[in-house]
């Protein structure tokens, strides 16, 4: 695993780490300099099934070029400024665990996760627009899905 935590990525830092062809995992948590970055040129890295977001400046359009990631099992994209609204991308990918907690997700997002079948894990704590009916939901879909949810979940109808 390459690790790049609460750092500032140089201009051309991700065409560096792109040369490692034998990546497994990367995570850029927590790091600057990512805004505007193309994603999709992790695809050279055909081993890559790790990457982690968490707290990095990424933008829901961004989600659009990590689908291209085909390879991709473990996504963690918590406390990151994601709404949602590409979620219906993570369904061609084959993953296992995605880690959404602390973004701006609902419980229409949820339905979308339903249907990842490969999805084993999923965390969504802190999320203030999933709701307990939400989760409820979510489980009676997929019984078979381990979610990490909120602690303080608010009651369905009652989220922003």
């Amino acid at each position: 695993t390459l690790y790049f935590l609460d750092c500032k990525i140089p201009e051309g830092g991700l065409d560096c780490v792109c040369r490692i062809k034998t990546l497994r995992a990367v995570r850029f948590d927590a790091n600057s300099g990512l805004e505007n970055v193309d994603w999709s040129k992790l695809r050279s890295l055909p081993h890559l099934v790790l990457l982690g977001l968490r707290a990095a400046p990424i933008a829901d359009a961004d989600l659009l070029r990590i689908k291209e990631l085909k390879n991709l099992e473990r996504l963690y994209l918590a406390n990151t400024p994601l709404t949602g609204k590409y979620m219906e991308t993570f369904a061609s990918l084959p993953l296992t665990e995605l880690d959404l907690s602390g973004t701006k997700i609902n419980n229409e997002m949820l339905r979308k996760l339903a249907k990842i079948k490969t999805l084993q894990r999923l965390e969504v704590e802190n999320c203030t627009g999933v709701t307990a009916g939400g989760i409820n939901e979510l489980k009676a879909r997929r019984p078979d899905l381990s979610i990490n949810e909120n602690k303080d979940s608010l009651p369905a109808g009652l989220a922003p």
